[in-house]
C-alpha cells in the first residue's frame, strides 16, 4: 500500500511472485504502467498496454519474410500484414526499405504509416519507403478504396522499373508527405482517362522527382463526368522529371498551392 506524500517517477519492486511495476506521479493519482506500456503525452496521460497497442497497429516487420534492408523480397510478408490490419481494422506500420516485386492494390480502405522521418523539400529521402523492383513493369500502389490514408514514406524505383508509383482511383484518398522517386512513368497519378472517380483527393507536401514521365499527373477524363476533380495539392516538390513536373489533364476545381518546381530539370514546370 502506498502512503501519502509526493512520489517521483521510478519503480515499485517486490520479491517472490509480486508484480514489478513502473509508476509516475500525476495530479491526484498514481498511474501503474506495465513494463512495455505506451503513455500518451498531454496533461492527463493514459496508460495503454502493449496488447492494446496491438489492436490498433500492425507492424509489417513482425511478419515472416519481411526484410527492412531491401536485400530480399518482402511482398508476401507485407501483404500478410495488410490482411491482418484490415481484419482487425488497425493501422499498418511499415519500417525500413522493403523490396516489393508485385503490384499492390488497396481495394478495401487501409491506413498505412511509414516509420521515421518523412522526405523533405530538399529531396532527402524518408527513413522508410517501398523499394520498387527493377523487373516490375506496372504501377506499384493502386488505390481503389475510398478514404484510404497513407502517411509519410513513399516509393523508390530501381533502375529499369516501369509504370507509376502511386495511382489514386477512388474518392477522398489522402497522401501525407508522400515521396516518390525514379518510377518508370508517373510518380503520383490521380484518376485515369478511363473515367474512374478520384475526386476530393489530398496530396499534402508531396515530393515526386526523377520519374520517367510526370511528377504528379491529375488525369481527368476530358469532356466527361467527375474524375480527378475538387482535390488539393499542397506545397508539392517536383523536379528533374523527364516530362512535366505537374500535369493537369482536364481536372476541375482542384487547387495546387505554392508548388516548388525545377523548370530546368522538368521538361516543363507544370
Amino acid at each position: 500500500k502506498l502512503g501519502g506524500g509526493a512520489l517521483n517517477t521510478g519503480d515499485i519492486k517486490g520479491s517472490g511472485h509480486e508484480l514489478h511495476l513502473r509508476y509516475r506521479a500525476a495530479p491526484a493519482r498514481i498511474e501503474m504502467l506495465g513494463p512495455d506500456a505506451f503513455v500518451q503525452s498531454g496533461t492527463a496521460p493514459q496508460a495503454e498496454t502493449t496488447q492494446d497497442m496491438g489492436r490498433r497497429f500492425v507492424f509489417a516487420a513482425q511478419y515472416t519474410g519481411y526484410d527492412a534492408t531491401g536485400a530480399t523480397d518482402s511482398t508476401t510478408a507485407l501483404n500478410n500484414a495488410r490482411t491482418q490490419a484490415r481484419a482487425i481494422k488497425a493501422r499498418l506500420v511499415i519500417t525500413g526499405t522493403p523490396l516489393i516485386s508485385s503490384a499492390l492494390t488497396i481495394s478495401t480502405k487501409e491506413h498505412w504509416i511509414y516509420d521515421g522521418a518523412v522526405g523533405n523539400s530538399s529531396g532527402a529521402r524518408p527513413d522508410s519507403y517501398l523499394l520498387k523492383d527493377d523487373a516490375l513493369n506496372a504501377d506499384l500502389v493502386t488505390i481503389t478504396a475510398a478514404d484510404t490514408i497513407i502517411e509519410g514514406g513513399g516509393i523508390l524505383g530501381q533502375a529499369g522499373n516501369g509504370g507509376d508509383g502511386y495511382v489514386i482511383n477512388a474518392n477522398g484518398v489522402v497522401l501525407l508527405h508522400p515521396y516518390v522517386e525514379a518510377c518508370g512513368n508517373d510518380g503520383i497519378r490521380v484518376g485515369t482517362s478511363g473515367g474512374v472517380n478520384a475526386n476530393a483527393f489530398v496530396l499534402y507536401r508531396p515530393s515526386s522527382s526523377l520519374n520517367g514521365r510526370y511528377g504528379i499527373n491529375l488525369d481527368d477524363l476530358p469532356g466527361g463526368g467527375s474524375n480527378a476533380n475538387a482535390g488539393t495539392v499542397f506545397q508539392p516538390l517536383v523536379q528533374n522529371n523527364v516530362s512535366h513536373g505537374i500535369y493537369v489533364n482536364g481536372s476541375f476545381y482542384s487547387s495546387i498551392i505554392t508548388p516548388l518546381t525545377n523548370s530546368a530539370g522538368n521538361a516543363s514546370s507544370a
